[in-house]
């Protein structure tokens, strides 16, 4: 992606319009590498809830998916939301908002968790929650960069699987 004087940012296009935390990660450094031998399904999902553990919950307002898009999900999240997509394939919005909430709340991935709980523009809440502590955007990439790692993770344990 070019950039000129004004930086140039992917953009999502919905109810509202922000840079989309997946472009701020693909513009981000890689740091994940592939894993010397796959993890359990066990222990990808005791990492998955580390992660979610240290994001700081707040109450969303009844109703709103105002911050749904599409995201980047590892494959033990999908594994546990795929049977309740709303949407068919290939959609942009969310596929999971359906009747003007989030049919997936409990169990979203780390990315929607982290919308409104980081102290940054792009990851703002355009309705104004969020919990009364946020995190610094240094301890959001610190989970994303978790997060990365967790997909090339997830990738290699189906990839074993499916040799098994």
């Amino acid at each position: 992606m070019s950039r000129s004087g004004n930086e140039q940012r992917a953009v999502v296009r919905g109810p509202f319009e922000a840079p989309h935390p997946v472009a701020r990660l693909l513009e981000s450094r890689i740091t994940a590498r592939p894993p010397s031998s796959p993890p359990s399904e066990g222990e990808l999902a005791a990492r998955h809830r580390a992660l979610y553990d240290q994001v700081p919950g707040f109450e969303c307002e009844p109703g709103c998916t105002a911050c749904c898009g599409a995201i980047a999900m590892t494959g033990w999240e999908w594994s546990r939301v795929a049977e309740k997509r709303h949407a068919a394939a290939g959609c942009l919005t969310c596929p999971y908002a359906a009747a003007a909430s989030c049919a997936i709340h409990a169990d979203r991935p780390l990315l929607c968790r982290l919308f409104g709980a980081v102290d940054h523009p792009h990851l703002t809440c355009p309705k104004g929650r969020g919990p009364a502590r946020k995190l610094s955007p240094e301890q959001a990439r610190g989970l994303m960069d978790a997060h990365q790692q967790l997909m090339l993770d997830c990738a290699a344990t189906d990839r074993a699987a499916d040799t098994a």
